[in-house]
C-alpha cells in the first residue's frame, strides 16, 4: 500500500497555492508556520511495479533521491536484461544500487520481491515500524503515515482474534479486506473540516491524497480493484446525507516498455472521480426498488500518475496534477455505457460513531453499483442489497443513539 501526497520542504513557489484533493476539494497547498513552511507539491504515485513480475516497491521521504535510486535500479535491471532475458530485480541488486546512492539515507522502502519459483519475500530499506499481528503476519509500515496506519492494522488484527479459527484462502481475503479498509478509512478521515488543522489527521502529519494497493502474487502484481466508496451522516430521525462519493479504478498504460528493450513493464494511471462534494440528503419514505440512482450536480476527475516516469525524470514541481469537472460530454464518453462495480464500500456516521462494511458481488450477480450517465451528469445506481446494507447499518446506529429508523423504505 501507499499513499500519493507528495510534501517538499518549504513554501510552494507556484503563483496559486492550491491543490485538489479528492476528499476536500480544491485547499491552501501551503502548510506549516514561518521556518517551518512546507506543501504539497501534487499526487502522485509512490509504487513501482518492478518489470519480469519482480514484485514491486513503495518509497517514503525525499522524492529526489528516492527519484535518483530508482533511476540507477532501472539502469542496473537494463545492464542485467541484455544478458538475461529471464533476469529479475533482486534483493542484491537493490542493496548494490542503495550503496552506490549517496542519499540512500533520505528515504525509506517498502516491498515485496518475487524470484523465479514464485517465492515472495518482504524488502525494506531504513528502519521501519514493524507491526507484528496475529492474523497478517510482519507488517511494515515507513513514513509520516507509518503510526496512523499502524494502528488500523493493529485495530483489525484485535478485533479477529475473537473470529474463529479460519483457512488459508479465508486469510487472504482478510488482507485484502484490511488493504481495502485501509485506503477507504484513511480517505473517510481526509475529508474531515478538521484535516491538516487538527492533531494526527491526514495532512497534519504529512500523508494522505489516496491509498492505492497492490496484491502480489506468486506470478506476479495484480493492481486494486475498483469501487465505489459513500459516506453518509444519519441526521436526526429518517435522514440520511451522503456527504461524499468517489469512484476509483486503476488502468493499465499498455504502451510503456523499458527503455531499450521490448519488456512490457507495467505502470497504472488511477483516476478518483468525487461525485459531488455537496451533501445529498436520502429521504426514507418510498419502497425500495431494484436499484436506486443518485445524480450529484458535479463530478470531479482526478488523475494521478507515477512520480517516476518512463524517462526515469520527475514531472516538474510546478506541474499540477491534472483534475477537472467532468463535463456533460465527457460524462457521456466515459460512462455512456453504464460501467459495472462489483465493490462498494459504505461508512455510515452518527453521534461520534462510524461503521465500516463492504458490499461485494460476484461473477453472475447484479454489480453492486453502477457508474452512469443521466443528462450529462455522472450518476451512482445502487442495487437493493446495496441500499439495505446502508439502511441497516444506519439501523444499527440509530438504536445505540436510541432513535428508530425504518429500513424497509426509502427514496433519492
Amino acid at each position: 500500500m501507499a499513499d500519493t501526497l507528495l510534501s517538499v520542504d518549504g513554501e510552494d513557489p507556484r503563483e496559486i497555492k492550491k491543490i485538489w484533493l479528492p476528499a476536500l476539494g480544491e485547499v491552501q497547498s501551503q502548510w506549516g508556520e514561518v521556518d517551518d513552511r512546507w506543501h504539497i507539491s501534487r499526487l502522485a504515485r509512490k509504487t513501482f511495479v518492478l518489470p519480469n513480475n519482480s514484485g514491486v516497491l513503495a518509497f517514503a521521504g525525499a522524492c529526489t533521491p528516492a527519484i535518483h535510486f530508482l533511476d540507477n535500479l532501472s539502469e542496473a535491471f537494463r545492464n542485467k536484461y541484455q544478458y538475461d532475458e529471464y533476469a529479475r530485480v533482486d534483493k542484491e541488486l537493490i542493496d548494490r544500487v542503495l550503496k552506490q546512492s549517496p542519499r540512500a539515507g533520505e528515504f525509506w522502502l517498502l516491498g515485496v520481491l518475487i524470484d523465479a519459483s514464485g517465492h515472495r519475500m518482504s524488502y525494506t530499506h531504513n528502519s521501519v515500524k514493524r507491526i507484528d499481528t496475529q492474523f497478517f503476519g510482519v507488517c511494515y509500515a515507513a513514513g509520516s503515515g507509518a503510526e496512523l496506519v499502524g494502528q488500523l492494522i493493529e485495530r483489525e488484527d484485535h478485533r479477529l482474534q475473537g473470529v474463529k479459527s479460519a483457512s488459508g484462502a479465508a486469510l487472504w481475503r482478510k488482507t485484502e479486506y484490511l488493504a481495502e479498509s485501509i485506503s477507504c478509512e484513511m480517505l473517510y478521515r481526509e475529508s474531515d473540516y478538521l484535516n491538516g488543522l487538527a492533531v494526527n489527521s491526514p495532512i497534519s502529519v504529512g500523508c494522505g491524497g489516496f491509498y492505492e494497493w497492490y496484491k502480489v502474487l506468486p506470478q506476479g502484481i495484480k493492481p486494486m480493484k475498483s469501487r465505489v466508496d459513500i459516506h453518509v451522516s444519519l441526521r436526526d430521525k429518517q435522514k440520511l446525507v451522503i456527504t461524499r462519493i468517489y469512484f476509483f479504478e486503476q488502468m493499465q498504460n499498455p504502451k510503456l516498455r523499458l527503455v531499450d528493450s521490448a519488456l512490457p513493464s507495467q505502470d497504472y494511471y488511477l483516476s478518483i472521480f468525487n461525485l459531488g462534494l455537496k451533501p445529498c440528503e436520502i429521504p426514507m419514505e418510498m419502497e425500495l426498488t431494484e436499484w436506486t440512482t443518485i445524480v450529484p450536480e458535479e463530478t470531479v476527475g482526478v488523475l494521478v500518475r507515477s512520480f517516476f516516469n518512463n524517462d526515469g525524470i520527475e514531472v516538474g514541481a510546478t506541474t499540477r496534477q491534472l483534475s477537472a469537472s467532468v463535463s456533460p460530454k465527457s460524462a457521456k464518453h466515459l460512462f455512456g455505457e453504464p460501467l459495472d462495480v462489483p465493490r462498494v464500500r459504505l461508512i455510515v456516521y452518527s453521534s461520534g460513531v462510524a461503521t465500516l462494511s463492504a458490499v461485494t458481488s460476484s461473477a453472475g450477480e447484479l454489480p453492486s453499483a453502477r457508474v452512469l450517465e443521466v443528462n450529462g451528469r455522472v450518476a451512482l445506481a445502487l442495487n437493493q442489497t446495496t441500499i439495505t446494507a446502508l439502511l441497516e447499518a444506519a439501523s444499527r446506529l440509530s438504536n445505540i443513539n436510541g432513535e428508530c429508523v425504518d429500513t424497509d423504505k426509502a427514496a433519492v
